[in-house]
């Protein structure tokens, strides 16, 4: 809403001035308010500052909003691997790593593509390890169970990686004549871990929305931000790159 913007009962809609705690200089933005929005010292009273955390609040379920129109029904892709090696190596060597080599572990990098600040984001997949077993849900992890509750894998957004269109490959789950019996067991395996990510679709792109939002904010758990990959680093050399 612009300055001077009218209200109902035709007057005028005041502007509230958000002051930085610890700032010398002051800041207006344009949200309407019921009141004045000062107290006799001038600064914002209770009611005002009440008002403005409410509409930041309605501003950044907006945002999220946009990104969860813009969302698809979630799928399994695989990563392009040198994509993935330029991030671990050049960016991040906490990015899980893939190698071409013989004998080197060669698992593609596998995982649900969400979009988080118009960017799409890939949160890897992994396999359950018996640590696992005992952990609980957090914002940065999230169990992946079967239709009887065993744990089938686990989604691990603090290390979701940007990708773009044209860097990934959905994956293919129908049967094929030419599967061996290993390939057979594994799509089902994906089957079963697909059917709960898009039974909990909401509460996956919630979760990776709220995470990279706090991760980005300056007053954030510094025990949080170094848990997650460098994901402005990451985005550089994804806009950088050339396949």
């Amino acid at each position: 809403m612009s300055s001077g913007a009218v209200c109902r009962g035709g007057q005028e809609s005041p502007k509230v001035t958000v002051v930085r705690v610890g700032a010398a200089c002051r800041e207006d933005c344009n949200i309407p308010l019921s009141g004045s929005g000062k107290s006799r010292s001038g600064l914002p009273d209770s009611s005002a500052i009440k008002v403005a955390i409410e509409w930041a609040v309605l501003l950044s379920s907006l945002f999220f909003l946009e990104d969860w129109m813009k969302q698809e029904l979630l799928s399994l892709y695989t990563v392009d691997m040198k994509l993935v090696r330029n991030m671990h190596n050049q960016g991040d060597d906490r990015v899980f790593s893939v190698s071409p080599q013989v004998g080197k572990n060669n698992r593609p990098f596998v995982g649900l593509i969400v979009m988080l600040n118009d960017r799409q984001y890939c949160i890897p997949l992994s396999s359950p390890k018996e640590k696992h077993i005992s952990m609980k849900n957090g914002l940065d992890f999230h169990r992946i169970l079967d239709s009887k509750g065993k744990l089938i894998g686990v989604l691990d957004f603090n290390n979701m990686i940007p990708v773009r269109t044209d860097t990934v490959q959905k994956i293919q789950l129908q049967a094929n004549k030419n599967d061996t019996i290993a390939t057979l067991h594994y799509k089902e395996l994906l089957k079963d871990q697909l059917t709960f990510c898009r039974q909990n679709h909401d509460i996956i792109v919630k979760k990776a929305n709220k995470l990279y939002r706090l991760v980005h904010q300056k007053n954030t758990s510094g025990q949080l931000k170094r848990r997650c990959l460098n994901w402005s680093i990451l985005e550089n050399i994804l806009d950088h790159y050339n396949r």
